[in-house]
């Protein structure tokens, strides 16, 4: 799960997944060009795995760090795809093991 997204619901932007430990990931981004007031500011939101199973993992993710109205989101990420529950779909570009 850990990688780059492309998120095309907000300003195609880039989005990072690392690792914090066993079962915490976060994420790192910027505001997309629908977010003008907020535009190229970065935000962190943190991942909590809840299952993982059959090549498929089970989110749940806190974006308090985010302005948003709604904080937690769910999501399902399966075959370099992360499924949200408001039917975003980040496509995993590029994955990474190691540190840069």
């Amino acid at each position: 799960m850990e990688g780059y997204y492309y998120d095309p619901k907000h300003g195609a932007c880039l989005r990072r997944i690392r690792r914090v430990d066993q079962s915490r990931l976060v994420i790192d981004g910027v505001y997309g060009d629908d977010e003008p007031v907020s535009a190229g500011h970065p935000w962190t939101a943190h991942v909590h795995v809840l299952s993982s199973t059959n090549g498929e993992t089970d989110v749940i993710v806190d974006f308090a760090g985010k302005q948003k109205r709604r904080k937690l989101y769910r999501a399902v990420y399966a075959n370099r795809y992360l499924h949200w529950d408001d039917g975003n779909v980040w496509v995993q570009m590029f994955t990474h093991s190691g540190q840069f």
